[in-house]
């Protein structure tokens, strides 16, 4: 069977990876992403938002204090334009769950803690 990958894509990463300067890229992503992180963890827990795992990463979860639901949560999010990960899509057959998972490259917008304070509590 034929690749489906593109062989110009193949050639670009063989030639980033030859010449070794992707190290410094990568530690420039990572503290980018740590700092992300940081960030999105500190705006959400002063919200009042429960963060069950601290560290770094693309991911944060988090469950908003909020005496809405999940599903009541994504819901209203939808309505105002904001776009939520719901701990349920990644749970075994899509299992009920309070947390939300952000994407900490995205998600230090002022509109989403703007929303996450508006919350009934």
């Amino acid at each position: 069977m034929k690749s489906k990958s593109s062989e110009l894509a193949e050639q670009i990463a063989l030639s980033i990876l030859l010449q070794g300067e992707h190290d410094s890229n990568l530690e420039v992503l990572r503290s980018r992403l740590a700092h992300g992180y940081e960030q999105v963890a500190r705006r959400l827990t002063a919200l009042g938002a429960e963060l069950p795992l601290h560290g770094s990463g693309i991911f944060l979860w988090a469950k908003l204090s909020t005496r809405l639901n999940a599903a009541e949560v994504l819901q209203s999010a939808k309505a105002n334009g904001i776009f939520l990960a719901p701990g349920a899509l990644f749970r075994p057959n899509a299992e009920a769950c309070d947390y939300f998972r952000f994407n900490v490259a995205y998600a230090d917008s002022e509109l989403l803690y703007q929303f996450i304070e508006g919350l009934p509590r």
